[in-house]
């Protein structure tokens, strides 16, 4: 089984090397260039969820993301008990968007 660290050097030699980050009104930015988006206007190219073998209640998500500014990047988030509310309102923003395309 592929953990965190591993999903996220696979992703990034798969040219998802920016990050993007919750804003504290739910929305997503880019660290690339900045910008701001509303999570259902990003394309979730992958989605990767881990838990601590340890202790079940260490969640991860993980997002392979394409902006609507060009940029590829990851985003990732406790989800669970720990999870923040900036990320809660993230993910169900974008759970709840139409499937997105495949990225070409």
């Amino acid at each position: 089984m592929e953990t965190l660290s591993e999903a996220i050097q696979r992703l990034q030699g798969e040219g998802y090397d920016g990050n993007w980050y919750a804003t504290d009104d739910g929305d997503l930015q880019c660290g690339e260039c900045g910008e701001t988006f509303d999570p259902t206007e990003v394309t979730v190219d992958h989605r990767e969820r881990f838990e601590g073998q340890s202790d079940p209640a260490d969640m991860t998500i993980l997002y392979a993301l394409s902006g609507p500014c060009g940029h590829r990047g990851l985003y990732s988030a406790n989800y669970g008990p720990e999870a923040q509310p900036a990320d809660i309102a993230v993910i169900r923003r974008m759970d709840s968007a139409p499937p997105s395309e495949p990225a070409r």
